[in-house]
């Protein structure tokens, strides 16, 4: 009835002086104002300086909304942000991305690759959303594993509520109940913080901040479990505990602080010897621990 426009052998369709599709098959449906662009399709929006390419691209004139479908991809070259996905769903008038399945988001500006099953970018606030289990590369350097995290561009900054991991680049690992990283400072911090460096020893912090790149750690009520063979017997099992801590790359000093290295007994029972201080200092270097006022029980 004179409703249904079909160009079947390539072409390119002009929307208006900042919108146009290209495209190896076009259908365009004048009740519903859609336009379906089929086999290597690219839409351009030259006011926003965005491309988009897909198996195929459909865009609504009426609402100004693309979705992507097919080997999607967008490329934002004003803000430096490449998102590729099964499909992406880019809403023009609010300037919104959501991304689906197998999701990658490269941020060249700040040098970030995200991967997820959903992503949601807000261009005009610079916040990048995702939804489920989430993998960012950091730098090269860090690798996160979290779920639901929050990516505020303008801040650098990463966060989020839920379980993460962090794999830094001199083999420590972390893990945090919830956790905010700024780029620019490297500074993580997070609570229920657990570390595992590349020597198997074990760190605990209900709360801490740590630097990643100098590996200094300044936190609270920290437990701290050596690997056995520390002083060269595997029997033992050393730890310290104390109320705050500041971790250093070659030693930790800790306040209101108790060490022993006495295998750990059922139910929790008192070690059969323990050192108390008012401050420990542990050489990690001489594998030494210094106390000052000191007491043996």
């Amino acid at each position: 009835n004179g409703n249904l426009l079909k160009a079947n052998k390539g072409g390119k369709a002009v929307i208006d002086k900042n919108t146009e599709i290209i495209a190896d098959k076009f259908e365009y449906n004048k009740l519903t104002k859609i336009l379906t662009a089929i086999g290597n399709a690219q839409g351009i929006d030259s006011l926003n300086k965005v491309i988009i390419v897909a198996d195929e691209l459909e865009y609504n004139k009426a609402t100004s909304v693309y979705n992507a479908k097919g080997n999607a991809r967008t490329v934002d070259s004003l803000n430096k942000v490449t998102i590729d996905a099964d499909e992406i769903k880019y809403e023009k008038k609010i300037l919104k991305y959501t991304a689906y399945k197998n999701v990658k988001v490269v941020d060249s500006l700040n040098n970030f690759v995200t991967e997820a099953n959903k992503v949601i970018y807000l261009k005009n606030k610079e916040k990048i959303l995702t939804e489920g289990k989430t993998e960012i590369t950091v730098e090269d350097k860090y690798i996160i594993n979290s779920t639901d995290v929050v990516f505020l561009r303008n801040k650098k900054q990463i966060s989020s509520d839920k379980h993460t991991t962090l794999i830094d680049d001199k083999n420590n690992f972390y893990t945090a109940e919830k956790f905010r990283y700024l780029s620019e400072t490297r500074l993580l911090r997070g609570s229920q913080i657990n570390l595992i460096t590349k020597n198997k020893d074990k760190y605990f912090f209900e709360d801490a901040l740590i630097n990643l790149e100098t590996n200094k750690i300044q936190g609270k009520n920290l437990e701290v479990n050596f690997n056995n063979n520390m002083f060269d017997n595997k029997e033992n099992e050393p730890r310290l505990k104390g109320n705050k801590a500041l971790s250093k790359k070659n030693e930790t000093i800790v306040s209101k602080a108790s060490f022993t290295t006495c295998k750990k007994r059922p139910n929790n029972k008192c070690p059969p010897w323990i050192i108390e201080a008012k401050e420990a200092k542990h050489d990690k270097i001489k594998k030494t621990i210094y106390y000052k006022n000191a007491w043996l029980k």
